[in-house]
């Protein structure tokens, strides 16, 4: 029923079983026929971490009213009693509901959905759940209240199976139940537990979090001598470690983040400043690119928050440098109608192709360049006026609306546009919107209906798929809008984009509908991305019986688990007015730039 979807949401946003667990409204008197079509992770029911307020009679269902007087009723008897909550776990599955104790692991009661007539958050109390049934003694009606923590589930359960099949492993693969270690990390391991340091520790998960920082002590070793991805490296690696250190002063994080990054510095040792795309760990040099190839914008553009801290912490100004000169290199290049085209040669400082694009290769460099702006609380003029001098040239060039429509950032190659977005390019709704307050005063409204306008074409990438989620490319034709056109582009690998949209929208409009999308999101990855031993990609999301793809990306802990927990969080979790995000979603504090000379710490 509706109702379970708003407790959903009170169980402080994690995946229940919503709509494709109870059906329809009224009293229970038989399971609904759809559940032989329901998943079996979904039959096996979803667990909760509570806390029991208490229990109140009530004469007859009659749905939100009813139930919000009593759960009134519940929450001011427990405050006035003062008693310290009972922690319980709360099992939510077609069969019902099953409580039992934290402490002892008894059972206290197991309700039938038969007994079951009503199932709610309250509006009035967004953080408690309540269900009302029939009492097990005597045909009296029960209204049980539950206060919520703020643990997610669907965090535990990727980081449980990540730890139990794949722990010092990059990455986990769910459905053969082993560890994944990949070729862009350069023999560094652990790199879901570097991305997953700061989500543990702002869900209060902390059993979990010191786990993974004692790994992080006794087993993360930099003496690797593969090749690895200096963006990979820096945003998952170095900006997980700057973030783990800034929520809780554990030098740990910090040294390590230090080393990492003097292991990064080859890469920069180029004719023009601009780095390489991969460094070689063990000769200290450019790795398999160095006598050749393109560097491509969004790599080079997205250092500039972590090297800055990297500066700041260790002191050795060697690293703001070497950022500092790559943005002095694109601010004086030639740049074909003010647009910034993705590949540029690190020898010659050239453009390679005059391919532009928002999305892949080219999306991050705009996001840290207004970030750099708010990291340095609103000082790094220069950021910001290549900023909005972007954002007018895409807009004048790429920005496109769909006869359905819908706006859109298309691709620009040599002055010919393909009319598609891809998933990574749906980060820029969030964007627009936060840059949107310091515009010129003219441009802050257009610019805050322009962000609300992309996030609403990339919603409708997920609402026009079988499966409600994206697709990583979708175009805009005579024949489909916001829709992939063939199969090599219809997959969805647990990306954040969209939702990271969702969650900057709700912060800075607070409208409800990106919550109530966000939601769709996580119903959506509960029934299809879910497996028994972690969450998977899929190969296709227009069919509703879709192929895993057998990987658990550590963005999906860093981002999307994270970005989703913040959507539905107070405002004052993370403030934007004094975090701004890495493009993997790592928190860094404002005030800790080249231009403040802070030293404040936020922890």
């Amino acid at each position: 029923m509706d109702a379970l979807k708003s407790a959903g949401r009170a169980l402080i946003r994690s995946p229940s079983l919503a709509k494709q667990s109870w059906g329809g409204g009224g009293r229970h008197r038989k399971l609904p026929e759809n559940w032989t079509d329901t998943r079996e992770t979904l039959l096996e029911g979803m667990l909760f971490s509570l806390k029991y307020l208490g229990m109140t009679l009530v004469e007859r269902p009659k749905g939100e009213e009813l139930s919000a007087a009593a759960v009134k009723r519940i929450v001011a008897t427990a405050k006035a009693s003062g008693k310290k909550l009972q922690k319980v776990t709360l099992k939510v599955s077609p069969r019902g509901i099953i409580l039992t104790d934290n402490l002892t692991n008894q059972l206290i009661e197991n309700v039938s959905i038969y007994r079951i007539s009503y199932c709610t958050a309250d509006k009035m109390h967004d953080k408690v759940f309540a269900y009302i049934a029939q009492s097990q003694h005597s045909e009296n009606l029960e209204c049980h209240a539950f206060l919520c923590t703020k643990r997610k589930m669907m965090m535990q359960f990727a980081w449980a199976n990540y730890r139990r099949y794949a722990m010092g492993k990059n990455e986990l693969r769910p459905l053969s139940k082993d560890g994944y270690q990949g070729h862009i990390f350069g023999g560094l391991n652990g790199a879901t537990i570097i991305d997953s340091l700061d989500t543990l520790y702002l869900m209060e998960l902390k059993e979990e979090f010191q786990e993974a920082k004692a790994w992080v002590e006794n087993y993360f070793h930099l003496n690797v001598t593969g090749e690895a991805s200096l963006f990979e490296v820096n945003i998952r690696y170095i900006g997980g470690l700057l973030s783990a250190f800034y929520l809780t002063g554990e030098e740990v994080f910090r040294s390590k983040a230090i080393q990492l990054g003097e292991k990064l510095l080859p890469a920069f040792n180029t004719p023009t400043g601009i780095p390489k795309s991969v460094v070689n760990f063990k000769r200290g040099n450019w790795g398999w690119a160095s006598t050749g190839g393109s560097s491509i914008l969004a790599e080079c553009g997205s250092l500039h928050l972590e090297f800055l801290h990297l500066t700041e912490l260790s002191g050795n100004q060697i690293f703001a440098e070497k950022v500092r000169k790559i943005r002095r290199v694109l601010r004086e290049m030639k740049k074909p109608y003010g647009l910034y085209p993705n590949f540029l040669s690190p020898v010659t400082g050239n453009w390679e192709q005059h391919h532009v694009s928002i999305g892949g290769l080219g999306d991050s460099f705009y996001e840290y360049l207004i970030k750099s702006w708010l990291m340095s609380a609103k000082t790094d003029t220069e950021a910001k006026a290549m900023y909005y001098e972007a954002l007018e040239a895409i807009e004048m060039y790429l920005l496109n609306v769909s006869p359905g429509g819908l706006t859109y950032i298309a691709e620009w190659r040599g002055g010919i546009l393909d009319h598609k977005m891809g998933h990574l390019a749906c980060f820029s709704g969030g964007m627009i919107a936060l840059g949107a307050e310091d515009a010129k005063e003219e441009k802050r409204a257009h610019y805050q209906e322009l962000a609300a306008q992309i996030t609403r074409t990339c919603h409708e990438s997920y609402a026009r798929s079988d499966t409600k989620l994206g697709p990583e490319a979708f175009w805009f034709n005579s024949n489909k809008e916001a829709e992939a056109t063939h199969e090599g582009e219809s997959y969805y690998i647990l990306r954040p984009e969209v939702v990271e949209s969702y969650m900057y929208l709700w912060r800075l409009t607070h409208d409800p509908i990106y919550r109530e999308w966000g939601w769709e999101v996580v119903t959506a990855l509960e029934r299809y991305c879910r497996t028994q031993a972690g969450f998977s990609g899929i190969h296709n999301v227009y069919s509703t019986a879709p192929r895993h793809d057998n990987k658990q990306q550590s963005f999906f802990l860093a981002e999307t688990l994270k970005y989703l927990y913040l959507l539905f969080s107070e405002d004052d979790t993370l403030s934007l007015e004094d975090w701004v995000f890495n493009t993997e979603a790592h928190p860094l504090p404002v005030n800790h730039s080249d231009s403040s000379g802070s030293t404040r710490r936020p922890y």
